[in-house]
């Protein structure tokens, strides 16, 4: 089964790089290639394939947040989404994901986490639980100049997955985001993101930019709301397919 994965968000002021990553499912986890796609700008109208937040601190070292992973329905076979929670930096970034997957209209979606620290295409992703709707999901992502790591942990189970590699030489910002990985996305109604922080700090704290799902015809699939009154918090609510 093919996977395509929207891991490392790359944010600047001009621009936005959202290299995708292709990979495939196996017993060790994902391993895969970053292929490159330029956006114009981080408007929150542009088209894009993630909703959620991005900041720019170059000098952010740890994303970490909270989500309740809710209940999606399949309606066609090539819908599939994540969750990412991810530290962007040179020459690979760290990321934590859940990946949701349909295979049929009608058929309950499958539901994998992965933990990436590795920089290498053929390294696989540290893939060791299949969490379940409800489940609350704990994501941290850190980098450093000597290693790296990134954790996902599914709190209600008790079970986690996590890797570890190099350091990075230049960070970029952080992201926390549901991504599109095929044409629509599978129907959810909305999840929301809870003690967001970057480098211990609210996401507030660190510039971000909102991030709007927009297909490039211009259908909206997915919006960001505002940050809660804490500034480490928000939610993402399904718009359209």
């Amino acid at each position: 089964m093919r996977v395509r994965r929207s891991v490392l968000l790359l944010v600047s002021v001009a621009a936005v790089a959202v290299p995708v990553t292709t990979g495939a499912f196996g017993g060790a986890g994902v391993a895969g290639a970053a292929l490159p796609r330029a956006l114009t700008s981080a408007s929150t109208t542009t088209p894009g394939p993630t909703a959620g937040y991005a900041t720019l601190k170059s000098n952010a070292t740890e994303a970490e947040g909270t989500f309740v992973l809710p209940t999606f329905t399949c309606t066609k076979a090539t819908q599939a989404a994540d969750f990412s929670i991810q530290v962007t930096s040179s020459p690979n970034g760290r990321s934590g994901w859940v990946y949701v997957n349909c295979t049929a209209p009608g058929v309950p979606p499958t539901y994998r986490g992965f933990a990436c620290a590795t920089p290498s295409p053929s390294s696989p992703c540290s893939s060791d639980i299949t969490p379940v709707p409800g489940d609350t999901i704990t994501i941290t992502a850190t980098t450093t100049a000597s290693q790296a790591s990134a954790t996902v942990d599914d709190v209600t189970s008790n079970v986690s997955t996590s890797q570890t590699g190099p350091g990075g030489t230049q960070n970029f910002g952080t992201n926390f985001f549901i991504g599109r990985l095929a044409g629509q996305i599978p129907t959810f109604t909305k999840v929301k993101f809870t003690h967001c922080t970057v480098n211990g700090k609210p996401i507030s704290a660190n510039a971000p930019s909102s991030l709007t799902m927009v297909k490039n015809n211009g259908t909206t699939q997915a919006t960001p709301g505002p940050l809660n009154s804490a500034g480490n918090g928000f939610s993402v609510t399904f718009v359209h397919h």
